[in-house]
C-alpha cells in the first residue's frame, strides 16, 4: 500500500515538472518573439494603460487628457 502512495506522489512529481518546463518553453518563445519584434500584436497610443498623473494644479489627469492638452 505504501509503495502504490510512494509511486502515485513520484508521477504526480514528474507530471508537475513536465508541465513546468512546457510552460517556461512556451513563455521564453513567446518573450523572444516579442523582443526581436516578431510579435503579431500592434499596439497604438489607444492600446496603452492609462496612468493618473498629478499635476502641479494639484489635480489628477489621465495621461491622454495631459495629451490632450499639450498637442
Amino acid at each position: 500500500m505504501l509503495v502504490l502512495a510512494v509511486r502515485i506522489v513520484e508521477t504526480m512529481f514528474v507530471v508537475g515538472a513536465v508541465g513546468c518546463v512546457v510552460v517556461l518553453a512556451l513563455t521564453a518563445i513567446e518573450d523572444i518573439r516579442t523582443l526581436f519584434g516578431l510579435d503579431e500584436k500592434e499596439y497604438s497610443d489607444k492600446d496603452a494603460p492609462v496612468r493618473t498623473l498629478v499635476t502641479g494644479s494639484g489635480f489628477a489627469e489621465t495621461s491622454s487628457m495631459v495629451d490632450a492638452h499639450h498637442r
